[in-house]
This record gives C-alpha cells, sequence and structure tokens, in this order.
C-alpha cells in the first residue's frame, strides 16, 4: 500500500482471517476437494502463509454478491419461505463436539437447527421508512431480525439455511433455498473469473485439453469454434452466447449441492455461476442423485475416521492430482515436503 490509509485498512481486514472458523465438523463447500487439505485443516493444521488482505477482500466480494443475488431473489417472489410451528432449545453433537442449538421446525416440516443470536430474515407484514435495512443494488435487504425473537406462527425467508447431520459429521449453511419452476430448490451462488468461467467450457472427458488450458492460448480465439475476438474480455461472452451445450457441472459443486439436499431432505439443486468481470450469469439445475449420495456418505465417513484416528489420507497423484489445484492450495508446502 502507499499510503498509511491503505496500510490501516488491510491490518484491519488481516483481522478477519477464516482462523476462527469450526473444523469439528465437515463442511459441504470444501468436502468435494482435496481429501488432504480437508485433513489438514480438521486436525488443526494452520496454512504457513497466513491469510492476507487480498484473500479477505476476496471472500467479502462472495459474501455481498450471495446478499445481492438472494435480495433480488426476494424481489423476484423466488425465495423460499417457511412459517415456525414450533421451536426448542436442543443439544446436538455436530462431528466431534455437542452444539447448543435452537430447533425450529417448521410447517415444511424440515427442522432448522440455528445457533442463539442467529441473524435471519424476518418476513414483513408491512415497510416503514423508520425500519433498519441495508441499500443493495437498486432493491432493499428485508428486515434483519434474530432467531431468538421469531415466534410460532411468523415467518422468515430462508436465506442462509443452517443443516446438520450428525451421522455423516456434516455442519454448516446453504445460501438459500429457493423456487424453480414451482420446486423448493438449493441454490448456491458462485463468483469466478474470466477465467473460470471458460475452464467450465473444457471438455473434462478430454484429460489432454483439459490440462493443456491456459489462459493466455484464448486470449484471441474461441478454443471451441475458433472464433477470432477483438478483445479477450469478449470470450466469455462468446461462450455463453453459443456454447452453453459444452459446459460441465464441476464435480466438487456438485457434490456440494448433494451434501445441502441430503441433509435437508431436498430433491433439486441450482448452481448460480456469475462471472466477477461482467456478471454474466450460468446457472445449472441439478437433480438429485442417490449413487452419488451413497458415494458421499460412504467417503466421509472413511474421512471421519482418519481424522479421528490422525491417518493422513494419500496424496491425490497422476489424472486423481489434476482434479485438485495444488498450485494454488494454502497448504501445498505442507503436503510435498512432508
Amino acid at each position: 500500500m502507499l499510503t498509511e490509509f491503505g496500510a490501516t485498512i488491510d491490518r484491519y481486514l488481516v483481522t478477519k482471517s477464516d482462523d476462527d472458523r469450526d473444523y469439528s465438523y465437515l463442511h459441504p463447500s470444501e468436502f468435494g476437494g482435496c481429501p488432504v487439505a480437508i485433513w489438514l485443516k480438521m486436525t488443526g493444521e494452520k496454512p504457513l502463509v497466513p491469510l492476507g488482505a487480498n484473500k479477505i477482500r476476496l471472500f467479502d466480494n462472495g459474501h455481498f454478491l450471495h446478499l445481492r443475488n438472494q435480495v433480488n431473489a426476494k424481489e423476484a417472489g423466488v425465495l423460499a419461505k417457511d412459517k415456525v410451528v414450533s421451536k426448542e432449545n436442543v443439544t446436538i453433537t455436530i462431528g466431534s463436539e455437542p452444539k447448543s442449538k435452537i430447533a425450529v421446525t417448521g410447517e415444511s416440516g424440515r427442522v432448522y437447527h440455528y445457533s442463539a443470536g442467529e441473524i435471519i430474515w424476518r418476513v414483513e407484514k408491512k415497510k416503514s421508512k423508520t425500519d433498519f435495512a441495508i441499500y443493495v443494488g437498486t432493491d432493499l435487504a428485508p428486515y434483519w431480525d434474530t432467531i431468538d425473537h421469531l415466534k410460532e406462527g411468523e415467518e422468515w425467508w430462508l436465506v442462509e439455511v443452517p443443516l446438520v447431520d450428525p451421522i455423516h459429521h456434516f455442519g454448516g449453511h446453504c445460501d438459500a433455498i429457493i423456487l424453480n419452476e414451482g420446486k423448493e430448490t438449493i441454490i448456491d451462488y458462485k463468483g469466478i473469473n474470466d477465467y473460470g468461467m471458460a475452464y467450465e467450457f473444457f471438455d473434462r472427458n478430454n484429460p489432454a485439453q483439459y490440462a493443456q488450458r491456459n489462459p493466455d492460448s484464448f486470449n484471441s480465439s474461441c478454443f471451441i469454434c475458433n472464433k477470432n475476438m477483438k478483445k479477450a474480455k469478449e470470450l466469455t461472452k462468446h461462450l455463453i452466447d453459443n456454447h452453453l451445450d459444452k459446459v460441465e457441472l464441476n464435480l466438487k459443486y456438485k457434490i456440494q449441492l448433494h451434501v445441502y439436499m441430503m441433509t435437508l431432505n431436498l430433491n433439486d439443486g441450482l448452481l448460480w455461476y456469475e462471472d466477477k468481470n461482467n456478471q454474466l450469469v450460468i446457472d445449472f439445475a441439478v437433480e438429485r442423485d442417490e449413487r452419488l449420495i451413497e458415494k458421499i456418505k460412504s467417503n466421509s465417513l472413511k474421512m471421519w475416521d482418519k481424522i479421528v484416528n490422525k491417518e493422513k489420507p494419500n496424496r491425490p497423484t497422476g489424472s486423481e492430482r489434476k482434479k485438485f489445484p495444488c498450485g494454488w492450495c494454502d497448504y501445498s508446502s505442507q503436503c510435498w515436503n512432508n
């Protein structure tokens, strides 16, 4: 940073690091990733290089991308809600530790396990200029409250929905439950850059092509149809306009959606890719796959056994390693030097 102001902001941001994330249970967003990285986090290993301010800004961008899109779903009338049937204080073991939770049974029949003080979006009865709200894009976010104040018969919007699976050791939150074609559907919002969006169009069944992908190699032309681009930034729009049939859902994200579906007992998921450079969007509908869910259940129990017994998983090798970005991983030094 060139100014004291910038340096002050950076010093503040590094205090917001991910170090306080609860790794006493498995996180759906990480479970489809490298097993060694998961094991290192779950056994208390810290990256050799701490998170910098730039990484915190990156995470914050993701949080506000979620908020903006959740607000848009609400205003468009396709955000799901539920009504409180009952509430009770419970103790539930998630992963390795018992947790005090507020179990909220909804009219849907689902039971949501919130932490005391957790923020919810209350379904407003009326709007008032004196009510607290935050301006996001062109719409006002709904009224925020804590789960402690929600009473029987009251409604709340299903954003940042908590989930727990004591048997398979999963915990966390999904971005939202929305309505797609009238069906309750889990949605997960992903912000990626131009190059990340382009990678989703590569043929993963062609390992040679996928391994050789290089952003510089498709700056001037489309790698699918060879159409020339005047500017590299035109590629994403061209791919979306002309080659949507070539997109493949990233397996890691498919696994994440299925953990949500099995835990919240829903049959449909939706992945929302948003290009952070131009806000172009690709959205995938994902139907529940019982075979994948059985594999997730089996792998989660195997991973948990390794965590409990301090038995480090084998590093991915060969074609398996290509699935994981070792060069970008915060744990690459600890993993490959030991």
